[in-house]
């Protein structure tokens, strides 16, 4: 069977389960005299949520169950719902990633934690980050949400109507209408709260980062000029990177991010490392 590369997290899954399962038990799989060990059907599902398409019992407009309790047992190799009742038979297993599920396969091969969850060091620099390795403290945290990632439409299945901005639509058609002297950023901002329930659960949460800038930016201002204080905003959620004409691009060479990042809306946002993100 030839696979596309956009099945290589079921793939993982598949070789990981295989690999522990006859790590751990063996017996099972050995050949009874003759004959070959019984064959052993599971049924596997694995992506960032579960595969699902979209109708009124998954977003909560119908009672649970959404499907037979009776159903054999999917193993869902990736974000499961939170409520166990809307799809009884789901099972959540380990993301299908290298330090996620690998990790569980490593442990149940050898007994051994593996490197990306012991302490980062010069042997280990993709190990994760404490006080004691790195050494930042409890003091020199900086009260902010933080977070990266990518964009793209998360749940988009379960909730079809869901949507990414469009900057004309939602925010320039709107600032043609306003006087030379207001302030665009605030009414960027104020035209993106307005379509907020539309759009998908990244973009809220630029949203959210956009209005903690304005936030600050009028707490920096109400400050005595010769004040040395920075006022940091409480939220700090963006994207580092998006597909861009078939490339995973930094979402800081893109026009479509570029275009929001001039209004004000926080769209865009360097990588960090977990000793930045501590």
């Amino acid at each position: 069977m030839r696979w596309i590369a956009g099945c290589h997290k079921l793939v993982t899954s598949f070789q990981a389960l295989a690999h522990s399962l006859r790590t751990m038990f063996p017996e099972r799989f050995k050949p009874d005299g003759n004959s070959p060990p019984a064959e052993l059907a599971l049924a596997i599902s694995s992506g960032d949520y579960p595969g699902v398409g979209h109708n009124d019992c998954y977003v909560g407009l119908e009672p649970t169950p959404c499907v037979p309790a009776k159903l054999a047992p999917v193993l869902q190799f990736g974000s499961a719902f939170k409520s166990p009742e809307i799809f009884p038979s789901m099972i959540a297993m380990p993301m299908a990633q290298i330090n996620h599920v690998s990790c569980f396969q490593t442990f149940a091969a050898h007994q051994m934690v593996c490197p990306y969850y012991q302490a980062r060091s010069p042997g280990n620099p993709q190990g994760l980050v404490f006080e004691e390795t790195v050494g930042v403290g409890w003091d020199d945290l900086i009260p902010s949400v933080v977070w990266r990632g990518t964009d793209f439409s998360y749940l988009h299945r379960l909730y079809p109507r869901l949507r990414q901005p469009d900057f004309e639509m939602d925010i320039g058609s709107k600032l043609e209408k306003l006087t030379y002297e207001y302030n665009v950023k605030v009414a960027a901002t104020r035209a993106m709260r307005e379509v907020y329930d539309q759009l998908i659960p990244r973009w809220k949460s630029v949203i959210w980062t956009a209005e903690a800038e304005r936030e600050a930016e009028e707490k920096q201002k109400a400050l005595p000029e010769d004040s040395e204080e920075v006022v940091v905003p409480w939220a700090n959620m963006k994207f580092a990177a998006a597909m861009h004409v078939g490339v995973k691009t930094p979402t800081s060479e893109i026009p479509y991010y570029q275009e929001f990042e001039e209004h004000g809306i926080p769209a865009s946002g360097d990588g960090m490392s977990l000793e930045t993100l501590a």
